[in-house]
């Protein structure tokens, strides 16, 4: 039986392609943990050299110029001029020194970086002015309830890299558009594969499917993109996920669904996914992964792709943000997704790091494996991610102040959107 060299399942001896990932097999005997090995990519591995020779280099370069490394056979008195901002200084007082000025070094990296491509943190066109709540509505709250402070949420040397990169990949995309009627077929396609791949589970649950698309269905009166098909499905499933497709197919779970807690959560998580397609996310994405090998000519890989998360964690804070915008422009609580992903990050063990006092090696250890972290995560941590939708918030807010704003918890509970008339 061949197992698949991507994720090591075990198929028929007939198959041609992964029953679980949709990869072309091989037929090749070997075990998973040896036919991983020989197809295991190189760029993630360049990728982190790379992020460690930079901090590294970067990191001793700058310790070696305010002469912090101890070196016994230094000719160099210990009360030269270099050396007189040290002297009496304790350790622990250095350490926080150094930090101060290497965050203003990230700080001036980042403002450069503003200037030349212009941030991509900005607050986008609202479609419209807000709605105004329908009278008679009561499952609402206040914004006087929250008290966020803007925070500067990319403190990191690799925020700035990929804020230039986020910016080069949106002129690429803007260069590189389809045709919506092309898109849609594409859609078409996809779908069908998305129904082969999870029959039996997908569109089962009538209650949760006639919820999500009419909730869907009514958002999507405000977006940009109106000639693409959007369709909603939902998918009997654990996975705490949702994700879309190019041509507008919207997927969440019902382990995700069973998570969430009023109509505005729910309605920021299709919000999201619909921004995926609506800004082109998915399309440019499929671009990129179909010119892979083995990839174009088979949709169960493509379907693969896009399931497992196939964006960086800039492109999925910029959906997030179009998403509060989108949600916000009807009248629902913005607030109520950030409290989702705050009980998330205590249910997953997400700790704030506070960086104490522990030697400027160690600190020096910790920034390294931060930078890593952040090149490679798909999506941003939970804490940044509540951190960049506290800002966009405080944005909404000062630009269209709304003092009544919808949170749905008898909707969500009955599954009736609050369009529906019987509310």
């Amino acid at each position: 039986m061949p197992f698949c060299t991507q994720c090591g399942f075990q198929n028929d001896d007939d198959a041609r392609y992964c029953n679980n990932c949709g990869h072309e097999l091989t037929h090749s005997e070997a075990p998973p943990s040896i036919a991983k090995r020989r197809k295991k990519g190189r760029w993630p591995g360049l990728i982190v050299s790379l992020v460690l020779l930079i901090v590294v280099g970067a990191t001793a370069l700058y310790l070696g110029n305010v002469a912090l490394w101890p070196d016994a056979d230094s000719t160099q008195p210990k009360d030269s001029p270099a050396d007189t901002d040290n002297i009496g200084v304790p350790p622990a007082e250095k350490s926080q020194r150094i930090k101060r000025e290497i965050s203003q070094i990230q700080k001036t990296a980042s403002k450069t970086a503003d200037r030349i491509f212009g941030s991509d943190q900005e607050l986008g066109t609202i479609p419209g002015e807000p709605t105004p709540l329908k009278k008679g509505l009561k499952d609402v709250e206040e914004s006087r309830r929250y008290h966020y402070i803007h925070q500067d949420c990319n403190v990191l040397f690799s925020d700035v890299a990929q804020q230039v990169a986020h910016s080069i990949e949106t002129e690429i995309i803007k260069a590189t558009e389809i045709s919506e009627e092309t898109e849609n077929s594409l859609g078409r396609e996809l779908s069908q594969q998305m129904e082969k791949q999870h029959k039996g589970k997908i569109d089962i649950d009538k209650g949760w499917l006639a919820y999500v698309q009419s909730l869907g269905k009514s958002l999507l009166s405000k977006v940009n993109r109106k000639g693409i098909a959007y369709h909603f499905h939902a998918i009997r499933s654990d996975d705490v996920n949702a994700f879309s497709i190019p041509g507008g197919g919207i997927y969440i779970y019902t382990g995700l669904l069973e998570n969430i807690e009023n109509e505005a959560q729910l309605a920021h998580v299709l919000a999201h996914e619909i921004k995926h397609v609506d800004l082109r996310h998915c399309i440019a994405t499929y671009q990129i992964i179909g010119k892979l090998p083995g990839v174009m000519h088979n949709p169960a890989a493509i379907i693969s792709k896009f399931v497992k998360h196939p964006y960086n964690a800039r492109v999925e804070a910029e959906a997030d943000r179009r998403a509060l915008e989108l949600i916000y422009a009807f009248g629902y609580s913005p607030y109520q997704i950030v409290n989702f992903w705050e009980k998330r990050m205590g249910k997953e063990g997400e700790i704030t790091k506070t960086k104490s006092d522990r030697g400027l090696l160690k600190d020096a250890i910790g920034t390294i494996t931060d930078e890593m972290e952040n090149v490679l995560n798909t999506h941003p941590k939970y804490q940044k991610r509540c951190c960049l939708l506290k800002n966009h918030i405080i944005k909404l807010q000062n630009a269209y102040p709304m003092d009544r704003l919808y949170v749905g918890k008898w909707n969500f509970e009955s599954r009736a959107p609050m369009f529906e008339e019987k509310m």
